[in-house]
């Protein structure tokens, strides 16, 4: 099969125009039925007009819809982040009540957001708060996602993947047996449904809700841990990161601190764009699509039918002609600019206002902000979250539930190496393959404690 490869933004943007030439559902199916070992019945009922490009009608464009509308901005998006919020503050305050403590990284950030996601998605009955063990069938599910994929006898060479999944799939299906996902947040009812509704049984439904755990905790993970390893390496940034959280979304009530995550978003442009930034380095997935036509990209290149076209995020992340001389550097201020606030005031663009960073106060004609990209560079250079008619639908929650987290453990921790001295950069796993953002070669054995002085407070991270 012909595999073609795309490096630049200025042929991803093509690819993107000529999104109905390509298959991108598609493609992912093949991977879904390795990752979840789904009956071939319901990989049947999942590929019928799998894209929707034949109206609206099918299990995987229903699923879609459901998908988006719930975790767009608006009551309900609320309702599952105020759930991650009072999650994430009880596991903080947790930390800190118990002092200073050594481990792994990202390890213990694993289980922060897998615990916290269960919670939040699948209801206080979730199967992983009666059954924690879970925790480590899923770490050994999701470390051999690659070799389900491309090994042709998985059950013999990736018996460990194939083990912890089955245990997952167990535990879920008598979650939904049992009825306890009723409990669980509208959008796991309403996807349940949704499935339900094209026939599949419990034990699939099972199966296919392994992908949702997949994307919330995996990548949100790898991305907080890339975020706090940035900032405890670099001084600087962390204390003008501090400041910034402490004077513009903080608020006190006693011994209590309360962090308001919208806050963040609006009036802290640095840790937005230390997000962003974030994104752009250690986010190096390739977005694939089948193609569906023998097409002409940029009146240069002819893609034939039936093979595979792959958008290269990491290398177009690194294009130096679109993101400068320092492309291969991270540059925590590198989504931020300059505004004159009469000039933001005037219509801008509606991706642009839902994600951008501080609201300018009264009086003032200059504000520092954050910026869904750069100056001059194109939409199609930035590719954390797809690009075109697929894009991610959870990225809304994504970036709230990561600056609430990091900027509460920036305030109340610190975090260095475990003889005391400072952290020092891990180094990033060039050579696996990620299904996620970058994970590092090796988890750092780190120590995290209260930050001195700060240890007779309560810190509350809230919507």
């Amino acid at each position: 099969m012909r595999n073609y490869i795309v490096t630049t933004q200025e042929l991803a943007r093509h690819v993107q125009r000529r999104s109905e030439s390509f298959s991108f559902f598609s493609f992912v199916l093949v991977l879904t039925q390795r990752f979840l070992n789904l009956r071939d019945d319901t990989m049947q009922t999942l590929r019928a007009n799998a894209d929707g490009y034949d109206g609206f009608h099918g299990l995987l464009p229903e699923m879609r819809s459901v998908t988006k509308n719930l975790l767009r901005p608006g009551p309900d998006l609320d309702e599952l982040l105020g759930a991650q919020m009072d999650a994430f503050t009880y596991t903080l305050r947790k930390a800190a009540a118990g002092g200073a403590h050594s481990g792994k990284l990202l390890a213990w950030l694993g289980q922060t957001f897998f615990l916290a996601n269960a919670r939040s998605f699948y209801g206080p009955e979730n199967p992983f708060a009666s059954e924690p063990e879970l925790l480590d069938a899923f770490i050994d599910w999701e470390g051999g996602l690659l070799e389900l994929v491309v090994s042709p006898a998985p059950w013999l060479t990736a018996r460990k993947a194939c083990a912890g999944r089955e245990k997952l799939v167990a535990a879920m299906q008598r979650f939904f047996d049992s009825g306890r996902h009723q409990q669980a947040s509208r959008l796991v009812q309403e996807r349940t449904e949704t499935s339900k509704k094209f026939g599949l049984s419990n034990a699939e439904i099972a199966r296919s809700e392994l992908m949702l755990l997949f994307a919330v905790t995996a990548n949100a993970m790898p991305v907080a841990f890339w975020m706090l390893c940035h900032a405890f390496t670099d001084p600087n940034l962390l204390a003008a990161l501090r400041k910034q959280i402490a004077d513009r979304a903080v608020s006190a009530d006693g011994n209590t601190r309360y962090i308001s995550a919208a806050a963040l978003k609006r009036a802290c442009p640095l840790l937005v764009s230390t997000y962003r930034e974030t994104l752009r380095v250690s986010a190096n997935l390739a977005s694939v699509r089948f193609v569906r036509e023998d097409i002409w990209v940029a009146d240069q290149y002819l893609l034939k039918k039936g093979a595979i076209v792959q958008v290269a995020g990491g290398q177009v992340h690194h294009e130096k002609e679109i993101w400068g001389a320092d492309a291969d550097v991270f540059r925590a201020d590198r989504f931020m600019e300059e505004a004159a606030a009469a000039a933001r005031a005037e219509g801008e663009h509606d991706q642009q206002q839902e994600d951008s960073g501080t609201e300018p106060r009264d009086g003032e004609k200059k504000t520092e902000r954050a910026v869904p990209r750069p100056k001059n560079v194109p939409a199609a250079s930035f590719r954390a979250f797809g690009g075109g008619m697929v894009i991610c639908p959870g990225r809304h929650f994504a970036v709230m539930e990561l600056i609430g987290f990091v900027a509460t453990v920036l305030l109340a921790f610190d975090i260095s190496e475990t003889d005391g001295s400072a952290l020092l950069l891990p180094e990033k796993n060039n050579c696996k393959l990620p299904l996620g953002s970058m994970k590092p070669v090796k988890d750092p054995r780190v120590t995290i404690q209260p930050r001195q002085g700060m240890e007779y407070l309560k810190w509350d991270l809230i919507l």
